[in-house]
């Protein structure tokens, strides 16, 4: 038996606990020797005790229980510092830098089956401290980089957008790196397994041992790395955890599942469903959203998932997108806007209607052009865009598409107006995607008409050759 001293603000649960520095009779143990499971026990320790002696053979890894009430966003207010553009350079230098020592991180562990943590630690610092002068930069680098290796770019995205996400949620400095070192090891359990596991529906029961094998094999390779910030080993082993207890691999209830858990679970999920490489099967970042949004509050957790999808956008940074004027470009960078007062209080959320046969309104000088569709290829792919720089992000390539906007009938449209600090957001309940803003609520009315329009173009674009028909519905 290796029995070694440890001071008892040192001790934490899971292990053995072999003698005290002070006789057994008297305390409230009734074992000498025993397991620490349980915070009471811990505590009861470091009341009666200065230092225990434990056995490190002996010790085992018990979950970290989730913080009751804890709530889902910090008070960490983060500024953007530094422009997209200007940050850039530095997020390219630091992304390459990192997905280098990612790479080295994992054929280490594949030939010495252990991992080299202090390059790593360094790296996602770095990356974090970009992602906290401004996320759109790295959440750019790593859209339009080459797709390469599927463990090694899974990793990247999901610890990218860990970063980001906790980011959003107001998180400190600390709590953000601890996400993105979870997002990197999430899956090196399938590296000694012999690689990625194929994909399954999200809402698909897990049977595989296999499968459910590597979350175990991941958490035992975090647990025998000294060194590791305290927690990792919790996000990753809750990270096939669902809200309905169908997860793997203990089956957790909701409450069971902490915050830190059941993002890792969301933004794992977004990132396979994005994953576009050479097998191919991926979604677009808006369908994924999309369902995402379906399963929240049976699969996912329902409030992070509403929080995750105002922190990507629905075109999120990198994406392909068609204008409004027909051009195709490359989203670089999100204006986020807060929540309106109706939709965090349970205020009057206005309902309006759009006329299209108003005439069109001029936009304002410098107004940005509305997104008319995400396309389906990725950024890396598309045809036209230039190589190297910042100006490759921003090359646009011409490609008008047909609409009559000629219409005779007076058509009208529901539509959400709410107020926020910024302004108007105005969304059209019946067309998913489509939504505008403006500074009045006049100005947002005119910019949701030609959201709609353009929208609307679009549909008939997709339509075009095929077999439509027309019903009338009374209500």
């Amino acid at each position: 038996m290796l029995k070694k001293q440890i001071p008892t603000d040192q001790l934490r649960l899971g292990m053995y606990v072999v003698e005290l520095d002070r006789p057994w009779l008297g305390t409230k143990f009734a074992f000498q020797g025993f397991p620490v499971t349980t915070e009471e026990e811990l505590e009861s320790l470091r009341t009666q005790c200065k230092s225990v002696y434990v056995d490190p053979e002996r010790e085992r890894w018990i979950p970290e229980l989730p913080r009751r009430g804890e709530p889902l966003r910090g008070r960490v207010v983060y500024s953007t510092t530094t422009p997209v553009e200007k940050e850039l350079p530095a997020a390219k230098q630091i992304y390459a830098s990192c997905r280098r020592s990612v790479d080295k991180l994992f054929t280490t562990l594949k030939l010495e089956r252990r991992l080299d943590v202090p390059a790593l630690t360094t790296a996602v610092s770095s990356v974090t401290e970009s992602i906290s002068r401004n996320p759109d930069a790295m959440l750019l680098v790593n859209r339009v980089r080459e797709r390469g290796d599927r463990q090694l770019g899974r990793a990247m995205d999901t610890a990218i957008l860990m970063i980001t996400f906790g980011r959003f949620l107001q998180y400190p400095r600390e709590r953000l790196e601890v996400l993105g070192l979870a997002g990197v090891l999430l899956d090196v359990g399938r590296l000694e397994a012999g690689g990625a596991a194929g994909s399954k529906p999200l809402d698909a029961i897990e049977t595989d041992p296999d499968v459910i094998a590597h979350v175990m094999a991941s958490v035992d390779s975090i647990r025998a790395t000294p060194n590791l910030p305290r927690g990792i080993a919790d996000i990753v082993v809750q990270h096939h955890e669902r809200q309905d207890a169908k997860g793997y691999p203990a089956g957790l209830e909701a409450h069971e599942i902490s915050l830190d858990g059941a993002i890792a679970a969301l933004v794992d999920a977004f990132c396979e469903l994005t994953w576009d490489g050479a097998e191919g099967g991926h979604v677009s970042a808006s369908n994924a959203l999309s369902l995402l949004h379906k399963l929240r509050g049976t699969l996912f957790h329902e409030a992070l998932v509403e929080q995750f999808i105002q922190c990507i956008g629905i075109y999120p940074v990198g994406s392909a997108v068609e204008l409004s004027s027909g051009e195709i470009g490359i989203v670089i960078a999100q204006n986020l806007v807060r929540a309106p007062p109706a939709a965090r209080d349970g205020g009057d959320r206005r309902e309006r209607r759009a006329d299209l046969s108003a005439p069109r309104a001029r936009p304002r000088e410098g107004a940005p052009h509305l997104c008319g569709r995400a396309l389906p290829h990725p950024p890396h792919a598309a045809e036209g865009r230039a190589a190297g720089g910042s100006e490759g992000f921003l090359h646009l390539k011409r490609r008008r598409f047909a609409y009559d906007g000629s219409a005779d009938a007076r058509v009208t449209y529901r539509i959400a107006l709410p107020k926020s600090e910024e302004g108007y957001g105005v969304s059209v309940p019946g067309f998913p995607g489509c939504w505008s803003q403006g500074a009045t609520g006049q100005e947002a009315l005119d910019n949701v008409r030609e959201a709609i329009r353009e929208y609307l173009s679009v549909v008939d674009e997709q339509l075009r050759g095929e077999d439509v028909r027309e019903v009338a519905v009374i209500r």
